[in-house]
């Protein structure tokens, strides 16, 4: 009998361990999963979520709907991501990617089907954030959500600002750009002058900000004070931005057809540059060169440039376009 009772107790102790065990390579697994995914290998992510939706069904499907948004398949990434949400706990991120898809479906959807998708993108977004009201991206796609949609289909102007307030208190340099991309959408172009002129008089430069504000300054035709911005960034020789800086003063004297020499002298010097993949294209950056050496009436030396334009493959659309609307 205690041979008997022993041996039981060993098997008992044998199966808890393998119990153990079992759940051990069954986290691992699923950590492996969520590494696949933040590593972008998406196919083996996809592949190792589908192994784990029985024994962890929240996370795979939570992250199988962010693998098929990822793909642009919206309908299934909106299934996986609904199944999410009807097992218990829902996270912020989960109404968040909930809320994106839907934003998603509401640029292919039809007439009929718009409406729903947009009650169900603010829906989301606000669930999100009544889960984690510091959710810096939720707020944001709220915001954007009420900038462009329409008023019947939940859009305000005064529920935007509403949620810059709120982000305010987050983070000021996420603020600063909503604020530009407010006063651009409503077309408000004195606000947006005031709101540039504010920055300026801070003295706190944020680039990404500065650059930001000097591009929307330049699109509204404000070309004196989109200068100012961009003169301060190649100032700064801040890496990123020096570049970005030199081009966008030499596009900003071919809109103006003032400054030309300073335009001149900032192209060329971006031309001597590495040029990042982010940064406009050379190719760009010789047609506003020849744009203002026209406007200087060099003709030599625009003639030059065009001329190299026009025997160099160029696979830019728009850049053929206004290559060949050049006249000399």
């Amino acid at each position: 009998m205690f041979w008997l009772n022993k041996v039981l107790s060993l098997l008992m102790m044998l199966v808890a361990t393998s119990k153990v065990i079992a759940m051990q390579i069954q986290v691992g697994t699923l950590e492996h999963a969520k590494k696949l995914f933040e590593q972008q290998a998406i196919v083996a992510a996809e592949q190792a979520f589908l192994v784990l939706q029985e024994t962890h069904p929240n996370e795979s499907f939570y992250y199988l709907g962010r693998i098929k948004l990822l793909s642009d398949e919206l309908d299934d990434a909106e299934d996986y991501l609904k199944k999410s949400l009807t097992l218990e706990p829902n996270s912020a991120d989960e109404y968040y990617w909930y809320a994106k898809v839907n934003a998603e479906q509401i640029k292919h959807a039809s007439i009929f089907s718009k409406l729903s998708y947009a009650n169900n993108t603010e829906d989301a977004f606000l669930a999100a954030i009544d889960k984690d009201p510091a959710h810096l991206k939720a707020r944001q796609g709220l915001f954007y959500f009420y900038l462009s949609a329409p008023s019947i289909a939940g859009g305000s102007e005064t529920k935007a600002i509403q949620q810059i307030r709120a982000i305010e208190a987050l983070s000021s340099h996420v603020a600063m750009k909503l604020w530009l991309d407010f006063y651009i959408k409503t077309g408000d172009d004195k606000a947006l002058i005031t709101y540039t002129n504010t920055l300026l008089e801070s003295k706190a430069m944020d680039e990404v900000v500065w650059f930001k504000a000097g591009l929307a300054l330049q699109s509204i035709d404000y070309y004196d004070g989109a200068l100012t911005f961009f003169r301060a960034l190649i100032a700064k020789r801040e890496a990123k931005h020096y570049a970005a800086g030199l081009y966008q003063i030499g596009r900003t004297a071919v809109f103006a057809e003032v400054n030309i020499d300073e335009g001149i002298a900032a192209l060329q010097a971006y031309l001597t540059l590495d040029i990042n993949n982010d940064d406009p294209d050379e190719n760009w950056a010789r047609l506003r060169l020849s744009q203002l050496y026209l406007l200087q009436g060099d003709i030599p030396r625009a003639k030059q440039l065009i001329g190299e334009l026009k025997s160099t493959q160029i696979s830019d659309i728009d850049l053929i376009t206004v290559i060949k609307q050049l006249r000399l």
